[in-house]
């Protein structure tokens, strides 16, 4: 047990070492160190809610919004038009998938060159536009870095057009949230496209990968990306009662959890946004709606610190046949927590009519504050919970 805890510790030692913030072993206990988000209000740019959203992050297909953006760009200076066709390279041709097949020379529009990066997120089309446009992908990622630089997105570097992997290029989940928020501002008469659940191209249809379009009331953008180094990430706008909130995940273990997340994080965002209709913005009031933060922080700021020293207490967030289903639940629990430096997790193996039953169980919790987290969960997700003293 000793042996197996060690183990646990070593990547935490490590980066601490290296000085990142707090913020970075909140992201490792969601979902590694892929893990980072950021909701803000597109208007005002207020942070409402805020995790690992500084530390460097590979973009993946999140990449193309900056493609789409520079795109715009030269639609809205008249540079191109919706119908001035492109010519596919054999380099553009050789991309790996995700692509809609064009072949050498094969000449495609600029609208349809844009569905196909929002919609399919076509490496090939990715490359098409960047050499059009720039003469080399290389010289367009440099001109997609100056962009990102002005806009504000201090910690991006782009190295290709399409997000596939490359070392050099990073982001941050704020400098995404900044980019989602500038293209919806500053492009509103292309901004549409990005609405676009299918399109049609060379007698194929194609559908697009953002399931929150459909899945979430008032959402009607941005993007999704996935490579292996990044994990499954996600821009979403939504607007709600004339509020638009901008919405970043990094790091989904999957598109489904990803997006289960995502809806989690929004519907904090427009609770806070509810509350700040009705009194001043302040501290307290983000503690407040930081939810899980009540017992502990609420009493910090009104009352003085005060460290509960009964942590004996455990949740079980349900009983499982599979070992792996069981540690998502726990996975799932800890990306609702705004602190996890006491929390230890444990999948305890039962028998049970000859087959293994495993129990999902986080654990470092005093009574009043597992009865808080326990409300949430089962307020927040489809995840049972009940309270355990071991």
């Amino acid at each position: 047990m000793h042996r197996k805890f060690i183990y646990i510790l070593l990547p935490f030692i490590f980066f601490c070492a290296l000085g990142l913030s707090a913020n970075s072993s909140y992201a490792r206990n969601v979902y590694g160190s892929k893990y980072a988000s950021i909701i803000i209000e597109q208007s005002t740019g207020k942070i409402l809610y805020s995790r690992g959203a500084n530390l460097a992050r590979y973009p993946a297909s999140l990449t193309k919004i900056m493609t789409l953006y520079i795109l715009f760009e030269d639609l809205k200076k008249g540079k191109i038009k919706l119908s001035t066709k492109l010519k596919a390279s054999s380099r553009a041709v050789r991309q790996p998938p995700s692509r809609i097949g064009l072949g050498i020379g094969e000449k495609i529009t600029v609208k349809n060159a844009i569905l196909a990066l929002i919609i399919k997120s076509a490496n090939d089309v990715a490359v098409a536009v960047a050499e059009n446009l720039g003469g080399s992908e290389r010289n367009f990622a440099r001109r997609m870095t100056k962009t990102a630089t002005r806009l504000g997105m201090k910690k991006t570097v782009f190295k290709n057009a399409s997000g596939l992997p490359n070392y050099a290029q990073r982001t941050t989940a704020y400098d995404m949230a900044i980019l989602g928020s500038r293209i919806y501002r500053d492009f509103p008469e292309y901004y549409h496209y990005f609405s676009e659940s299918s399109f049609k191209y060379a007698r194929r249809t194609y559908s697009s990968h953002n399931r929150m379009l459909k899945q979430y009331k008032g959402a009607d953008g941005i993007k999704t990306g996935y490579i292996r180094a990044s994990g499954f990430n996600l821009v979403v706008s939504v607007e709600r009662n004339g509020t638009r909130l901008i919405g970043v995940v990094f790091g989904g273990i999957s598109s489904s959890r990803r997006d289960l997340h995502m809806r989690y994080l929004l519907n904090k965002g427009f609770r806070v946004i509810e509350h700040m209709k009705t009194r001043p913005f302040d501290k307290t009031q983000i503690f407040k709606y930081n939810i899980l933060r009540d017992v502990r922080l609420k009493d910090n700021i009104e009352q003085g610190s005060r460290t509960p020293t009964n942590k004996i207490w455990a949740i079980q967030v349900g009983a499982y046949r599979n070992k792996n289903v069981a540690k998502n639940a726990t996975k799932e629990v800890l990306s609702l927590l705004p602190d996890t430096n006491d929390i230890t997790v444990e999948i305890l193996e039962i028998q049970r009519n000859k087959k293994s039953l495993f129990r999902a169980r986080v654990e470092g919790f005093d009574k009043e504050y597992a009865g808080r987290v326990c409300s949430v969960i089962q307020t927040e997700t489809n995840i049972p919970c009940i309270l355990v003293k071991p």
